[in-house]
């Protein structure tokens, strides 16, 4: 059994991502704010320092904010949102205030694989990724450490539960087509060393010929 949940470097990915949206926001409030400083004009310096000083202390306490807040979540998420790989089925952990368990045998899972997230560059920092599960719904878990193994180990199972869900028939047509790529991967080597051959024997005549060793030609 795996328990596959947000690592510690995924809530300070998220505080991070948080604190640069904050900024961003700020640099566009800024811009806009001095453009209808330009177009309006201020009637005195006094009130201009004024809102440079209450812009600043609204900046700082915006950041202290936000950082609390990403932390707090990330915790929250941490704590309330995970998913543990079982023999037969995958047991997903959710809720922050009621906490519930879901069981999902391994047949009705399509595929697990690694999802982009909004400002991925900081989760490829830290190491980490995204995880979506496919089923009815999709399963996202946002900042797993080592996500490629988590997310091999949970394809494995289901391919293996597939496999003990099939029938004769089934393996007879799996087998049959094992067959039919193994002759077409060797007719073409048989096709490409025999060009091989032919491209070599070529070569050999025009070496003969190019000695006087090739057939001796009439004279008219």
């Amino acid at each position: 059994m795996t328990e596959i949940k947000m690592s510690n470097e995924g809530i300070y990915a998220i505080t991070i991502k948080g604190l640069i949206l904050v900024v961003l926001i700020w640099i566009f409030g800024m811009i806009l704010y001095s453009f209808v400083q330009i177009a309006f004009g201020y009637q005195r310096v006094n009130e201009n320092t004024t809102n440079t000083e209450f812009l600043g202390l609204l900046f700082i306490a915006s950041i202290v904010i936000v950082a609390c807040a990403g932390l707090i979540i990330g915790k929250m998420l941490q704590a309330n949102l995970s998913i543990e790989t079982r023999e037969k089925e995958l047991l997903l952990k959710k809720g922050l205030i009621l906490p519930k368990e879901i069981k999902t045998p391994y047949s009705e899972l399509k595929e697990a694989r690694l999802a982009s997230a909004f400002l991925d560059f900081i989760d490829n920092f830290f190491e980490i990724s995204a995880i979506s599960i496919e089923d009815s719904k999709v399963i996202v878990i946002n900042g797993v450490k080592q996500p490629i193994d988590s997310v091999r180990e949970i394809n494995d199972r289901i391919a293996a539960n597939k496999r003990k869900g099939m029938t004769v028939e089934d393996l007879a047509k799996e087998v049959k087509a094992l067959r039919d790529e193994i002759e077409a991967l060797k007719a073409a080597y048989a096709a490409k060393k025999e060009k091989k051959i032919g491209k070599e024997a070529e070569e050999e005549e025009k070496k003969k010929g190019r000695f006087g060793f090739g057939p001796l030609k009439e004279e008219v």
